[in-house]
């Protein structure tokens, strides 16, 4: 037991006693003013103070003489009408009374009566007023106190009075505050607990010690709700909740946010845009808020790549053999026709044929009827996914991306004239007439109209054109010898487009007549052995390693030409001074001996290679309206979706052709085209469609409907060696492709945007979308200086932290959290705190950690400030010696031979022996004369106080008074 606690219930019997002794006076029935109290023996005083004879033997029993047996006084009477009564008040300790301060008034430490001292005064002066042994709101505890908190009850623990602890407080030191102790169960989290759910059980989520069970997520005073990461409901002790347990979407499994993230709450996770870092589908990431750079809400714009780490944007270069963002493809070049085309977009594979097959995919760039988008790659999250639909949130349209040049690949095959060994029949030599020079349209079949679609001219099997009517086309049959017939022709005319020759012989032996050189053959006009020689892409080849037309963007439209003319088309090779062309292939072939190529090179100004093919093939969109204009010596031939669509064949000068899509006539109606010519002398005029054809959705001479995709193929042939001129105008034949991009106000949160709440969108809010559907609240990891004092991105930091440091890098709830140091006490997790002051050797101050530092009543003795601390049992009195006061100095004691509080004598251990009129050992009074018990061992007689009576003097002797 505390010396305290001990002291308290030592005084405390002693002042029932003494109250007890006051319940009668001298005069009350019964009580003759010589016998014990009533009800009141040497043992109720608690006192130890042996028998009455001070030997230590028992005298209890012992007779007691009569007042009739009291020789000489048999005649005798006491007056008792003359018995002294005792006065509160007049400063004189008179019989019945237990103090006097000289006043008859109460709450001073003596009661009005003098029946009754307040054990927090000291009323051992007699006559003189009673002095405080405590005070209450000074700090120290004194008297019975048992805390003091100091001039301010700061808190609910110390009683107004200081005489109680509050059930459930520690005070710990005088002078400071209480603080309130872990209570488990009583629905208040205090130090040390992790929860407090008002309840002691085990398995609900707070532990019978009060600890947060996994899973669990408490509120001080609620029960624990289960913690299901998952379910969609963010709950305090979860950083994020996206429903859902995987990793990788900005919110992990745990539900904690994962790095690069932002989770802002009630929205999904997004990236946190502008980091400087790649996170989740980011394209690109520069650390900047700047649009037009490239990269803009950390998506790449168009025409412009950021690289692998994404941080800096260049433009993008098309044709660098580098497949860069939003690009679906780089071979190295911008030559369209051979897989990717001129910007840098994926080209469909056809399959050639009558019908051509084009063969179309998600990525390639064309949106056709099953798709919603294409933007040209296979990337989701940019707002076309990989599926080609477009994704929520998101808008996508249309983007034509016009480069300056068009250059589309093409085939060139050459060949030797017809007098040639290996020589084509249809190549004319230039001193020969046969075959004849002419216009010979028709030769691959009528060019489509409304009227004429089931039998207008197509390619073949292989998606080539074929000779029809052999005999009708004087440009190949004319002059030709009779063994040359049709079947040979048919063949002959196939291989112009083929790149091999296995079956087909020459015909070198023809006169210039016509007739036969070698009479005694079987065939007259071929040659056994020797094949028609065909050369397919003649070396050497371009840089490019493929021929090419390269088309020039007419001004700022979306036509392009290629042009040759003035005798300028010479592919395969021509010393021409002015505009030297490599040969290639066969070379001059007039003649195999150069004299005689050098001849006719003289008439003609210098030698070229002519007689060769070419053939280019496309694709296109069909929007209706697009245009193909040219002009070509000797044939031309276009077919649109493997139909005929312009014939300008023969052998002759420059002829003009051109085909407009959609000019079918009328809507619903069979009428010719008006736009579309064939074999005309000069250029056509401009030409426009009708109304009804421009909303019309097909184009019936070739099959066409609007955003279907289809092939284009022209076909040309140089047979004659005098001129060569070549034009090609494509207008309208570059496919668009999506460009996709979010739309703030739609009610869709998409790309970059953080928010959007569609028409509710409003600026100027704090926790509001804004009309940039962005959004500042807290978690987005700016600062709003005047709604909060701190943001991190998280803020699920402690709200406490155990220094300032610490404390600078950690946000609650955008709240600066308290720190160790603050000069604010946390009392959930400090004990002290002041601030800059708190100083790890500061005696009776506040550590740094904001425990108490060294003080007195640690249990530690403070050199040079403490001569003695027993912590906790430290007291302002103690019944032995060796006690300590709440100074931590030496507690005064019963026996140090002063009278302290309410003592009631102490004469030093050495004379508290308990004789009569002395002083006991436990510092209470021993037996005496004036205490109102007759002590017969002592000679006695009587004993009515400490001032007698008319019947008993002061020194214990009856008084006799005679009649």
């Amino acid at each position: 037991m505390k010396y305290s606690s001990i002291v308290y219930g030592v005084f405390g019997v002693i002042a029932m006693l003494f109250a007890a002794g006051c319940e009668k006076d001298a005069t009350t029935e019964g009580d003759d003013g010589n016998e014990p109290l009533q009800g009141e023996t040497d043992s109720d005083t608690g006192m130890d103070t042996g028998d009455d004879t001070g030997t230590g033997e028992d005298t209890s029993d012992q007779t007691v003489p009569t007042e009739s047996e009291d020789e000489g006084d048999s005649e005798s009477e006491i007056n008792t009408d003359s018995q002294k009564v005792a006065i509160c008040g007049n400063g004189e300790l008179e019989q019945g009374e237990l103090c006097e301060d000289g006043n008859a008034e109460d709450d001073d430490g003596c009661s009005a009566n003098c029946q009754i001292q307040d054990p927090k005064y000291d009323c051992s002066n007699i006559g003189s007023a009673c002095k405080v042994i405590s005070t209450c709101g000074n700090g120290v505890l004194e008297g019975f106190e048992a805390c003091d908190e100091g001039a301010e009850n700061v808190t609910d623990g110390c009683s107004a009075d200081c005489e109680t602890v509050t059930d459930g407080w520690f005070c710990p030191r005088p002078g400071r505050s209480c603080v309130l102790l872990p209570v488990c169960g009583d629905g208040e989290r205090t130090k040390n607990e992790t929860c407090d759910d008002g309840n002691t059980n085990d398995g609900d989520g707070c532990s019978s010690m009060c600890e947060k069970q996994d899973g669990y997520y408490c509120t001080p005073g609620e029960p624990c709700i289960p913690q299901v990461c998952g379910d969609g409901l963010r709950a305090p002790g979860e950083q994020c909740d996206d429903e859902n347990t995987e990793d990788g979407d900005g919110c992990s499994k745990d539900c904690e946010v994962e790095e690069g993230w932002i989770c802002p709450p009630s929205i999904p996770c997004i990236t946190d845009c502008g980091n400087g870092k790649l996170d989740g589908p980011e394209q690109c990431d520069d650390g900047n808020d700047d649009a037009d750079d490239g990269c803009e809400r950390c998506k790449v714009q168009a025409g412009y790549d950021c690289g692998e780490d994404g941080k800096t944007c260049v433009e993008t270069v098309c044709g660098n053999d580098k497949k860069e963002s939003g690009e679906g493809c780089d071979d190295g070049n911008l030559v369209a026709g051979d897989g990717c085309g001129p910007t840098c977009q994926l080209e469909p594979d056809i399959a050639p044929g009558p019908s051509p097959a084009v063969a179309l995919v998600c990525g390639d760039g064309l949106v056709t009827s099953d798709e919603a988008c294409d933007d040209g790659n296979l990337d989701s999250g940019d707002g076309c996914d990989s599926e080609c639909a477009v994704e929520p949130g998101w808008q996508c349209e249309d983007r034509l991306i016009y480069p300056d040049s068009l250059t589309i690949k093409v085939v060139y095959r050459d060949f030797k004239q017809r007098t040639r060994t290996g020589g084509h029949p249809h190549m004319k030599d230039p001193s020969v007439n046969i075959p004849s020079t002419v216009d010979d349209l028709g030769m691959v079949g009528e060019v489509c109209t409304a009227d004429n679609t089931d039998s207008c001219g197509t390619l073949d099997e292989d998606g080539k054109p074929f000779l029809t009517n052999v005999e009708d086309h004087p440009s190949i049959v004319a002059g030709s010898p009779a063994a040359l017939d049709d079947a040979y022709h048919e063949a002959a005319f196939a291989l112009l487009y083929r790149d091999e020759n296995l079956t087909v012989l020459d015909a070198i032996s023809q006169t210039a007549t016509g007739a036969p050189a070698d009479t005694d053959s079987d065939s007259a006009a071929v040659q056994d052995e020797n094949l028609i020689e065909v050369i397919v892409n003649p070396e050497p080849m371009p840089e490019l390693g493929v021929d090419t037309l390269a088309l020039t963007r007419i001004d700022e439209t979306s036509a392009y030409v290629f042009e040759s003319d003035n005798n300028l088309f010479y592919p395969l090779g021509t010393n021409r001074t002015d505009d030297p062309v490599e040969m290639r292939g066969h070379g001059c072939t007039f003649d195999e001996t150069a004299d005689e190529c050098d001849t006719f090179a003289a008439s003609q100004g210098t030698e070229r290679n002519f007689h060769f093919t070419s053939e280019l093939r496309y694709f296109f969109q069909y929007r209706g309206g697009e245009t193909l204009t040219f002009f070509g010596d000797d044939d031309v031939w276009v077919f649109i979706n493997g139909r005929l669509a312009v014939d300008i064949g023969g052998i002759h000068t420059t002829r003009w052709g051109r085909v407009t899509l959609g000019d079918d006539g009328a809507a619903g109606e069979a009428d010719d085209s008006t736009c579309s010519i064939s074999g005309g002398n000069s250029e056509p005029d401009e030409c426009e469609l009708e109304e009804a054809e421009l909303a019309d959705d097909d184009d019936v001479r070739f099959g066409l409907v609007k955003n279907g995709v289809y092939e284009i193929v022209v076909f040309q042939a140089e047979r004659m060696p005098t001129e060569s001129n070549y034009r090609l105008t494509l207008d309208g034949f570059i496919a668009p492709r999506s460009d996709c991009f979010t739309v703030c106000g739609d009610g869709e949160v998409a790309g970059t945007e953080v928010c959007d709440d569609g028409v509710y969108n409003v600026d100027g809010y704090y926790g509001k979308c804004d009309t940039n559907c962005e959004l500042t609240y807290c978690g987005d990891g700016r600062i709003q200086n005047e709604k909060e004092a701190c943001d991190n991105g998280l803020n699920v930091d402690p709200p406490w932290a155990i220094n300032q440091t610490t404390a600078a890098y950690s946000c609650n709830d955008c709240n600066l959290p308290g720190y160790c140091g603050d000069g604010q006490l946390q009392s959930a997790f400090e004990l002290c705190d002041n601030g800059e002051q708190n100083a790890d050797d500061a005696y009776d101050g506040c550590a740094t950690d904001c425990q108490f530092g060294p003080y007195c009543g640690d249990g530690i003795i403070q050199q040079g400030k403490e001569t003695c601390d027993l912590g906790e049992d430290n007291a302002p009195y103690s019944p032995v010696p060796g006690g300590c006061g709440y100074d931590c100095q030496p507690a005064p004691y019963c026996g140090d031979g002063i009278r302290n509080g309410i003592e009631q004598c102490d004469l030093g251990t050495d004379k508290n022996l308990g004789e009569y009129g002395g002083c006991a050992e436990n510092c209470t009074l021993a037996p005496q004369c004036g205490d109102n018990i007759i002590h017969y061992a002592y000679g006695e007689e009587c004993d009515d106080g400490p001032i007698g009576s008319l019947a008993c003097s002061v020194e214990c002797k009856k008084r006799f008074t005679v009649e």
